[in-house]
């Protein structure tokens, strides 16, 4: 046993070697190559390096930072295959040049705590009923992810979204006019999270299988959109608010949660379906539903 008056003289005997043994097995931290699209190649497939131009071409190794903007081949397919994404923006503003949403297809987007972003809008094609920029790729999702919308800049995810990973939805100003529509059957299981803003869901499964946090107050908005999402348990703020828009709330088993508090300013009617459970709620439900 090392006694500790030997101690000091053991660790600077072996500080060189542990520094050798470290620049031999540590890892270099490989930063994400930045890929611009610009839609300069004969076709909408990401293959051609023109119509990346002069930035890097995404591959199948490495993660990349992709930026989509402008108004040329907006409707774009990944022929490549599974893509790791550190970031991925949509830049236009509605502008001159820049009027314009953009469509990903195909392939897979991989997100390892990774985000999407939205630059904010100020007219033309960009407003608050506009479907925003498309991603019907399937996407796979680890750790956690934020997706962000910007006034007047929607966002629609219409692939399969699976994995381990969760998803934190956000706007870059709180309270702006921009929301997130998902739809897909999907089975990500790590939890979504609305920070700020409206996510509108478009099939009953399009927030997989973990939970749901609403936060913070007054804040987050979900919006069932005509559909019949069930909820296996919804946490986050006691204020923050479910709008229904056609669809029903239904709960999965062994949840008796009391949402009551939580419906608020719907302009469709309620539509609640306890799933055979006895469900106490303790609040009215707010006046300001109709239907």
């Amino acid at each position: 046993m090392m006694s500790f008056a030997r101690m000091p003289h053991t660790i600077f005997r072996t500080l060189p070697v542990l520094a050798i043994l470290l620049a031999v097995v540590s890892p270099s931290v490989a930063s994400a190559a930045t890929s611009t699209w610009t839609g300069g190649g004969g076709n909408n497939s990401w293959s051609p390096q023109a119509n990346w131009g002069t930035s890097t071409l995404p591959t199948t190794t490495g993660t990349y930072s992709l930026q989509f903007g402008g108004a040329t081949r907006t409707a774009t397919i990944n022929n490549i295959g599974t893509i790791s994404i550190n970031s991925l923006s949509f830049t236009n503003t509605g502008g001159t040049g820049q009027n314009s949403f953009f469509q990903i297809s195909s392939g897979t987007l991989a997100f390892n705590n990774s985000s999407i972003v939205m630059t904010t809008a100020t007219g033309g094609v960009f407003t608050n009923n506009s479907n925003g920029d498309t991603i019907s790729s399937a996407m796979t999702l680890s750790g956690t992810s934020t997706f962000t919308t910007a006034d007047l800049h929607n966002l629609s995810l219409l692939g399969t979204m699976s994995g381990s990973g969760a998803v934190i939805f956000a706007q870059a100003t709180p309270g702006a006019t921009d929301y997130v529509y998902i739809g897909g059957t999907n089975t990500y299981s790590g939890g979504t999270t609305i920070s700020t803003g409206v996510l509108a869901v478009g099939s009953s499964t399009a927030l997989g299988t973990g939970f749901l946090a609403i936060t913070p107050s007054d804040m987050g908005d979900l919006d069932l959109s005509g559909q019949a999402l069930q909820v296996g348990d919804l946490s986050g703020n006691s204020t923050a608010v479910i709008t229904f828009g056609g669809g029903t709330l239904q709960y999965s088993a062994n949840n008796t949660q009391d949402y009551s508090s939580r419906i608020t300013t719907s302009g469709s009617a309620i539509a609640i379906d306890t799933n055979g459970q006895t469900v106490p709620f303790a609040a009215a439900i707010d006046s300001s539903n109709t239907g």
